[in-house]
């Protein structure tokens, strides 16, 4: 992978979620940050040095959730893209990020669709 490769930060409690979509992500040429819960993940947002291209966050943490982190991430000058995920039963037209309804996978999910849309997201290379 080179600088050049697009970088996602990937936010769940659950660390086997964690490694699973790091290692598909990772497989489709794609730069992996991971965290625990949205105060690690703003954490890892500070300390890239870069820009993130795309936030894929589970709904529900502890410490910080990911409707919440993405708020916060949307705030800062260059915001990334952002996803957000759940093994619970959300309306994802309910789920809303700045305003605005936010794309949404529901667990459990296939991987080949996850890093699909990690990559509709992003766009064209």
């Amino acid at each position: 992978m080179s600088r050049q490769d697009p970088l996602v930060l990937v936010v769940d409690d659950d660390a086997t979620v964690r490694k699973v979509l790091k290692i598909a992500l990772e497989r489709a040429h794609l730069r992996v940050l991971t965290a625990e819960h949205g105060v690690d993940a703003l954490a890892q947002l500070d300390a890239a040095g870069e820009p993130v291209d795309v936030i894929l966050s589970d709904v529900v943490m502890p410490e910080m959730g990911g409707v919440a982190l993405c708020e916060a991430a949307l705030k800062r000058p260059q915001p990334p893209r952002i996803i957000l995920m759940s093994g619970f039963n959300h309306d994802p037209a309910r789920l809303r990020v700045a305003g605005k309804s936010a794309p949404f996978v529901q667990k459990p999910f296939d991987m080949d669709d996850v890093v699909r849309r990690v990559r509709s997201e992003i766009g064209p290379a």
